[in-house]
């Protein structure tokens, strides 16, 4: 009597996080470099967070900070162009 042959297959979990892939697209290289400065995660990893594959609570803190300024920034240099 033969043995059926059987293969483990790895499960292949995919995650998706569009609110940090939205997050993402509001930030450049640089802003990325700096969280990963900021919080001790590696620049691969904040990159991963942003596009939406992983989750950080401390990296997404760091990104809604970023763009906080960014946006404070931009409105008073309008104000100051007027």
């Amino acid at each position: 009597m033969k043995k059926a042959n059987i293969t483990k297959q790895k499960k292949q979990y995919k995650y998706s996080y569009p609110d940090n892939k939205a997050l993402g697209s509001h930030l450049t290289g640089k802003d990325k470099a700096l969280i990963s400065e900021a919080t001790g995660f590696s620049n691969s990893y904040v990159k991963l967070v942003m596009s939406g594959i992983r989750n950080n609570k401390k990296i997404i803190q760091a990104a809604k900070k970023i763009i906080e300024h960014k946006e404070i920034l931009k409105k008073e240099l309008n104000e100051n162009s007027i």
